[in-house]
């Protein structure tokens, strides 16, 4: 009797070495995509930008008599010159004259604060990022004072010195546009200040300013949009590889029909 050694079961189907290393492969490549697509991204921010570089205004006592910075919605605010002088008569008989210049920042319209301390504009350097401490309405960014007794003897002092290079002029507002959300934004000045006797007294020239329209806090003197962070490339690329692998991973190994 023959017998037929022969099996009606289909032959068991095997995976070859190379097989699983490539599905190892494949397997780690999908996970490095699904990490970077994981990992958080900078987000742009949108940066208002006006440059007045080419022909910088001038605020003060040797310049015009105020500037306007225009908002969104109902926010704006001004840098003007202002001046007071009077006379005080002193027990003593002595008639004291006085005379004060200076130049402030002030809201105009809506919500608009500034970074100061004691009332005097803090001067930020190029990069700084300033997070609403310290806000004030209303700071002085220069004053010079001339006293005389008499018409003749004479005291002056003047704050803050001239600025040894430009400067940022830090400030938030409320967007009535968005709701009422902050916003933060600089302005880019220059300040020449001096004793009274010799000089004008605070002038400020500025040449721009920006303000960050996403609510995040905004580097001096930032006027354009961060590049993309490498990261989401990283992810992006991962992921159109990773597809492709699992296409090509998947056809090799599907049987062949009748084996």
């Amino acid at each position: 009797m023959i017998m037929n050694s022969s099996s009606t079961e289909p032959f068991p189907r095997t995976t070859s070495a190379a097989s699983r290393v490539d599905s190892t492969k494949l397997v780690s490549l999908l996970a490095l995509a699904a990490g970077a697509a994981a990992m958080p991204q900078t987000t742009n921010a949108d940066i208002i930008f006006t440059d007045l570089s080419s022909s910088p205004v001038t605020v003060g006592y040797s310049g015009v008599a105020q500037y306007d910075f225009i908002l969104p919605g109902n926010a704006g605010f001004k840098i003007d010159r202002r001046q007071d002088t009077g006379n005080t008569v002193e027990a003593s008989g002595s008639v004291r004259s006085s005379h004060r210049r200076t130049l402030n920042v002030y809201q105009s319209r809506g919500s608009v604060k500034f970074n100061a301390i004691n009332y005097l504009v803090v001067p930020h350097a190029k990069g700084d990022v300033w997070q609403g401490q310290s806000t004030a309405n209303g700071p002085a960014i220069g004053v010079a004072r001339r006293t005389q007794f008499n018409g003749a003897h004479t005291v002056s002092s003047y704050l803050p010195a001239t600025y040894s290079d430009h400067k940022y002029l830090a400030f938030e507002f409320s967007d009535s546009t968005e709701g009422g959300a902050i916003r933060y934004g600089w302005a880019e000045i220059l300040l020449t200040n001096g004793n009274l006797d010799t000089t004008t007294g605070p002038n400020v020239t500025i040449y721009g300013y920006a303000y960050d329209d996403t609510g995040a806090f905004i580097a001096a003197g930032a006027t354009s949009i961060p590049e993309p962070s490498s990261a989401a490339f990283l992810a992006l690329g991962a992921l159109i590889v990773g597809a492709k692998g699992l296409r090509a991973w998947r056809r090799k190994e599907t049987p062949t029909p009748g084996l």
